[in-house]
């Protein structure tokens, strides 16, 4: 078995393209909450795309499965030391919960959320409110996600500590193909997980959909992608598919946008509030989950530098995916609520879409690079460890030669 050769970029460098798509995925929401506040997703022929602009979280639970998988599964198949599941979460906490109290003590002050008395404040601050039958959708509305994200952060050390342990005296290629049946079998899990409920209409199952076992098939994709990407280092057939793959990056893109047509246009899913059938929703979040690995993929399997790529990491694109956090966090105070409704120059539903898109992304980009260099990359700098972070920089930087 020959190793791939592999090409270092230098320390400290940004993948771009990902960055794009983290951008792209959090103006799509942006779009998506927009469009609704406006009433045109409603009443609009082109509000079946707006409707469904929601697969930019889909595209973030790719992508973060992805990133946050990567050291874990290089030390699995490369046999070195784990990363350390105290800095994993720590650096986790930091990068989620300052900035996420920050926001969401701010919009209560100025009374653009509310969480309903001390126990919402609770469930809202550490973001547990999407356990609580009665309170998912509260505080920061959008917030659920996060919610599902931190799951997560808990979920992958264990699972990989899991694999790890389990395939030890195996192979390099061994433990990929373990590593790949693993994901087939939480993907399947995820759906059947999701019959039970469905079947058995438990007290609860009004919030289970925001659960990290409903969404877990989504992050497994990108948890996939990170194993191509780490088994390339080490097989010379998987590098040539890796890239293969990225060659053909803007195909990729075309079938993301194939899919996204399709399924806003000839599925005859519901728009706005209502919810599909079962088996629609059922089929939506699995074309959802293409959609996220068809975006993430071509920039994730190697870091060749494609048209596609320069194009998707265009600089002002890549530094809203810098920033995109805060975007997540802040948007949708100025879409819709008591304070849109009292200091924004539109009102709610009145069909003003551009005049609300440009007002919303101009103010809270601003507000998002405030907190971002202000606030969110001061702490991160302060109390995460300068050696891990060049250390995972460089590393990430690495990826196989293409000839």
């Amino acid at each position: 078995m020959r190793t791939w050769p592999i090409k270092a970029n230098a320390p400290g460098t940004r993948n771009l393209p990902l960055d794009g798509v983290r951008a792209m995925a959090a103006l799509l929401i942006v779009v998506h909450h927009v469009a609704y506040a406006a009433g045109v997703t409603m009443n609009e022929a082109y509000g079946v795309f707006t409707g469904r602009m929601d697969v930019g979280v889909p595209i973030f639970f790719v992508l973060s499965g992805y990133l946050l998988a990567r050291p874990f599964v290089r030390s699995i198949l490369a046999d070195t030391e784990a990363p350390s599941t105290k800095d994993f979460l720590w650096k986790r906490f930091l990068r989620i919960f300052p900035a996420y109290w920050l926001a969401l003590i701010t919009m209560l002050v100025i009374g653009a959320v509310a969480v309903r008395g001390p126990t919402g404040f609770f469930f809202s601050f550490f973001l547990l409110h999407v356990y609580h039958p009665d309170r998912a959708i509260s505080g920061i509305t959008q917030s659920w996600s996060l919610a599902t994200e931190v799951s997560f952060y808990v979920f992958m050390p264990i699972y990989a500590a899991f694999m790890r342990r389990r395939t030890r005296l195996w192979s390099v290629d061994q433990r990929a193909l373990a590593l790949l049946a693993s994901l087939s079998c939480l993907y399947v899990f995820s759906v059947v997980f999701r019959v039970v409920v469905h079947v058995a209409k438990p007290p609860f199952d009004n919030v289970t959909p925001y659960w990290l076992p409903s969404l877990i098939d989504i992050f497994a994709l990108g948890i996939a992608l990170a194993v191509l990407r780490e088994w390339s280092r080490f097989n010379e057939d998987i590098g040539a598919l890796c890239c293969s793959v990225t060659k053909y990056s803007w195909l990729l893109l075309l079938l993301a946008l194939f899919t996204f047509w399709w399924v806003s246009t000839q599925f005859g899913l519901a728009v706005g509030l209502e919810i599909s059938t079962f088996e629609r929703e059922t089929i939506r979040q699995g074309l959802y989950g293409l959609i996220g690995l068809f975006c993430v993929a071509p920039f994730a399997l190697t870091e060749r530098q494609t048209k596609t790529a320069v194009v998707v990491g265009w600089r002002p694109l890549a530094w809203l995916g810098v920033v995109s956090y805060g975007i997540y966090l802040w948007h949708q105070v100025f879409i819709s609520g008591n304070f849109a409704e009292q200091q924004m120059p539109y009102e709610i539903f009145d069909g003003a879409v551009a005049n609300r898109l440009l007002t919303t992304i101009s103010i809270t980009v601003a507000v998002a690079a405030i907190s971002y260099y202000l606030f969110e990359l001061p702490l991160l700098r302060r109390f995460t460890k300068p050696f891990t972070e060049r250390t995972q920089f460089r590393d990430i930087a690495k990826s196989v030669d293409c000839p």
